[in-house]
């Protein structure tokens, strides 16, 4: 390969990667879509195109080393590094669905404010583990700015193109670096970084970020020129405009974080990342938060799905063109504690009820079986008699007799009555004896054939 090298859709790289199609191209090289053959994977592929330039390639590696280190969500990952079979490098990253914030101005104009500035607090996210490791960046623009999204639909920004971030106490870094070079993208350099790009630092990023935050709200980035030295003498001279006088809806917050940003001298500005999150994030747009299981649902494909375990009242907050739905926790109801203390005192009313039942029971005398009282019967008027006629034999003799049979005494004649009262209309329920002086009537019946049982009694079978 060599300057000027175009890659071809179908062509394969390294034997494992086959182009899709040119994503962008640029001063030292392209980007390219890439399937991973062998895991069916969507990747970038970076190619060096200026693979004579040993500096070039000294930079080319140096961001696949910065990238590697970082392990922020908002950095892209690096996943191979390599050259092909002529000796040009290649870099294989992550793939992203997106676009850069350059191209979100341009399509849309001046973002709003909380959008802007949690688009600025997650590129502080990457840039705080970068400056705690040595590295600091010096290309922070709206191009290397990448909107991209989570599998849950929420917005994330990815840091782009470490290839010519300086590494402390590199002396491979110093050797690229020469005091009278200049690295970087002039709109949005810091003053010490467009008088000396070895002299910047970590403060020169925050500068930077000051840049892209005013682009993003006022449309326009602070310093304007129509060459490279008028723009540095502006920059390194003039104060920044005030935001408000562009855009009169920023706050007055918003617009002293970034007077303090665009200060001149580096030690006047903000001395970290952190300090600029933490003035800059009351004035963020919530991301929209959820219960786990409602971002299972969403992986799941069912967005619309609402967690049953966690209620969320809904509120909805700008997000751009769209609006995203911000989640609260709905007051607790009072009803279930009313329901739960009106259960405990009906339960506790019935078990006192229950104890002075029982207590009232345990306290009654109990009488005997035979003593028992029985429900009142019809008057001796109303009996019928029954008598052994009327009962028809059994083959048996019986084992046991009615507790309402009247027995003969001893002597008695078999062809005597055995007689009880039943009430009318009342089966089965015993009446009180006639008297002694009304004889009950008797009907004849033929003699018996039968043989006595033992005990003397008449064969009477029921």
């Amino acid at each position: 390969m060599h300057q000027g090298f175009a890659i071809q859709p179908g062509s394969m790289i390294a034997g494992k990667y086959r182009v899709e199609r040119l994503l962008g191209q640029g001063g030292m090289g392209m980007v390219a879509l890439a399937d991973h053959v062998a895991l069916s994977q969507k990747v970038a592929i970076k190619i060096l195109t200026m693979a004579s330039d040993a500096q070039a390639r000294a930079r080319f590696q140096r961001e696949a080393r910065a990238a590697v280190q970082l392990k922020s969500d908002h950095v892209t990952k690096v996943f191979d590094v390599g050259a092909t079979e002529d000796g040009t490098p290649y870099m294989v990253m992550e793939y992203l669905a997106g676009r850069d914030l350059s191209a979100v101005l341009v399509e849309r104009g001046p973002l709003p404010v909380g959008e802007v500035a949690e688009y600025i607090l997650q590129t502080c996210e990457a840039l705080g583990e970068a400056h705690r490791m040595g590295i600091v960046h010096r290309d922070i623009k709206p191009a290397n700015l990448f909107l991209t999204y989570r599998p849950d639909g929420r917005p994330l920004v990815k840091v782009l193109d470490f290839g010519i971030s300086k590494i402390a106490g590199s002396t491979a870094d110093m050797a690229l670096t020469r005091t009278q070079a200049v690295l970087g993208s002039p709109l949005y350099m810091s003053p010490e970084q467009l008088r000396a790009t070895r002299d910047a630092d970590h403060r020169s990023d925050i500068w930077s970020l000051g840049v892209v935050m005013f682009e993003l709200l006022a449309g326009r980035v602070p310093f304007l020129a129509s060459a490279i030295t008028e723009l540095a003498i502006r920059v390194v001279q003039e104060p920044a405009p005030h935001v408000g006088s562009i855009r009169a809806d920023v706050p007055e917050g918003i617009a002293r974080i970034l007077m303090r940003c665009l200060e001149k001298a580096p030690d006047a500005r903000y001395q970290s990342v952190t300090d600029l999150a933490a003035d800059l994030e009351p004035f963020a747009a919530p991301m929209e938060q959820v219960s786990r299981a409602d971002r299972v649902a969403r992986m799941s494909g069912t967005p619309d799905r609402t967690s049953s375990r966690v209620a969320m009242g809904r509120t909805s907050v700008a997000w751009g063109d769209t609006q995203v739905e911000k989640t609260q926790p709905k007051p607790r109801a009072v009803w279930p504690f009313v329901l739960l203390g009106s259960a405990l005192v009906v339960g506790s009313v019935s078990g006192v009820g229950a104890f002075l039942v029982h207590r009232h029971n345990a306290q009654k005398p109990v009488l005997p079986d035979d003593r028992k009282q029985l429900p009142p019967m019809a008057p001796p008027s109303a009996t019928v008699a029954i008598t052994s006629a009327d009962v028809p034999e059994s083959p048996q003799a019986p084992t046991s007799l009615p507790s309402n049979r009247m027995i003969p005494p001893p002597g008695a004649p078999a062809s005597a009555a055995t007689a009880a009262t039943v009430a009318p209309g009342k089966p089965g329920k015993v009446g009180p004896r006639p008297p002694a002086s009304v004889a009950p009537p008797t009907t004849a019946r033929p003699p018996s054939t039968g043989t006595p049982s033992s005990s003397g009694l008449p064969d009477e079978r029921h």
